[in-house]
């Protein structure tokens, strides 16, 4: 087995004010029913996406991800596992509407910006970050963070 790791920070005015690190066994991408729990293939990454999600809320930090653009025609074995994943990020979004923002790349993102794969061209990384940008911006314009937020000391954790 592996170990995974991810890390959550919160991020005020001043820079970073907590990171959390997330560390578990087991591969996100595996297959094989030895690392899948109740015959879920995605059990870790799923756990892991969740995990990072509740330490956030925590600190009363909304966590915002993306879906994960690509090109299937370069490559349709991975993109079958990225849409997979693509699922599990969409799925999250929707059981924690109030602390997950979802931004889905993958449903619209042009193919012709893309130089393989994964990676974009200088446009395709404009576009991609435009759209996180302008959905974190809306989202935020349309909530109001509570004054203490802004006034908590940083916790050491």
């Amino acid at each position: 087995l592996t170990s995974v790791e991810a890390w959550a920070s919160r991020v005020g005015d001043s820079g970073p004010i907590a990171t959390v690190r997330i560390a578990g066994k087991g591969d996100p991408f595996a297959t094989d029913q030895t690392q899948c729990r109740e015959g879920d293939p995605m059990w870790v990454y799923r756990r892991n996406l969740r995990t990072i999600a509740d330490m956030a809320a925590v600190g009363h930090t909304r966590t915002v991800l993306t879906t994960f653009p690509h090109d299937p025609a370069v490559n349709p074995a991975l993109s079958a596992h990225v849409m997979r994943c693509n699922e599990v990020v969409r799925e999250l979004g929707e059981d924690h509407a109030d602390g997950v923002q979802v931004v889905d790349l993958a449903a619209d993102f042009p193919l012709t910006h893309f130089t393989d794969f994964a990676h974009l061209d200088e446009v395709g990384l404009q576009i991609k970050a435009e759209r996180v940008g302008r959905a974190i911006l809306d989202d935020r314009a349309g909530r109001e963070a509570p004054d203490t937020w802004a006034t908590q000391p940083a916790k050491e954790m």
